[in-house]
């Protein structure tokens, strides 16, 4: 019979699975976005594709999916398939109306700050129905496309969870370094994948859009310059626009909850567990999600 000391020092969970939920999470909302904006170019909707408002909920949807990366597994594992599927079916309907309201919410952030700043003002009650009917529509749409691809995909990964052996997270090791609660190369490289995956997203679209050569660049550009410089690629794009306050005041909050996400790796004695690390690790790649929010927010101020 074999000691503890022989044993490896493993606990289950940590930042490879919350990381890993985030991921599977962005990929289901992303195809979401993508139906959904299928659907309103067939029936002419006014607005734009809602794919394009998809990088403004990515900080919303990465640690809704680190969250289930974290709950999941340990409530599908061993169990029956029809019993796992039953349990992210559930999960995946919940996780997808919870998604379709943040891009609504996204997509109209004017609309629904009008309906609180201009109380009062003549013509409420008209515009107040106007952007009831604009919500209601576009909300219906857009569960739809969430709700049911979400469904699919968490019940998908739930089935998969249900039959995957657990993967350990190690305590010591190589293995563990990687997931050291300490400042690295890796904070870089994880900034420069989520620029170089807009780049690819924005350059896509465009060719799909049967974009010019030339504009193609440009927009990928901008997607890739978005993520580095934030909000201030609006006034770059379009100084005309007279944007800069407004950068100003976004760089400020987006530098200092960045600042607040770095924390935890400079108090690495307390950010030991699997748990924080996890925490620590999907605060930051949030943090920088949100930073591309305050970035696509400003640029779309900056062209109108």
């Amino acid at each position: 019979m074999e000691t503890g000391i022989n044993q490896p020092n493993t606990v289950h969970g940590g930042p490879a699975a919350a990381c890993r939920g985030g991921i599977i999470l962005l990929a289901g909302s992303l195809l979401g976005a993508m139906i959904w904006s299928l659907r309103a170019l067939g029936s002419n909707s006014d607005h734009g594709p809602l794919v394009l408002v998809w990088p403004m909920t990515m900080w919303l949807v990465f640690p809704l999916g680190a969250w289930l990366g974290c709950w999941l597994p340990a409530r599908v594992r061993g169990r029956r398939l029809l019993s796992a599927g039953s349990v992210g079916l559930a999960g995946g309907i919940v996780t997808g109306l919870l998604l379709g309201l943040a891009m609504v919410a996204s997509l109209h952030y004017d609309e629904l700050w009008g309906l609180i700043s201009n109380r009062g003002s003549g013509g409420y009650a008209s515009y107040r129905v106007s952007v009831l009917q604009t919500l209601q529509r576009d909300l219906w749409r857009t569960l739809r496309a969430e709700t049911s691809v979400m469904a699919i995909v968490v019940m998908l990964w739930a089935l998969w969870e249900a039959r995957r052996k657990p993967a350990p997270f190690p305590t010591v090791g190589p293995s563990a370094d990687r997931w050291a609660p300490e400042l690295s190369f890796t904070h870089l490289r994880i900034a420069l994948v989520i620029a170089g995956g807009l780049t690819v997203l924005a350059s896509l679209l465009a060719l799909v859009g049967r974009v010019p050569v030339s504009q193609v660049l440009i927009m990928a550009v901008v997607a890739f310059g978005t993520v580095i410089i934030g909000p201030w690629m609006g006034p770059l794009v379009n100084p005309g626009a007279a944007t800069e306050g407004l950068a100003l005041r976004e760089t400020g909050l987006g530098v200092t909850v960045l600042i607040l996400s770095l924390v935890p790796f400079l108090l690495k004695g307390r950010f030991d567990s699997p748990r924080r690390r996890a925490l620590a690790w999907c605060g930051y790649v949030t943090t920088l999600l949100f930073w591309v929010y305050l970035g696509v927010l400003c640029l779309g101020h900056s062209l109108g």
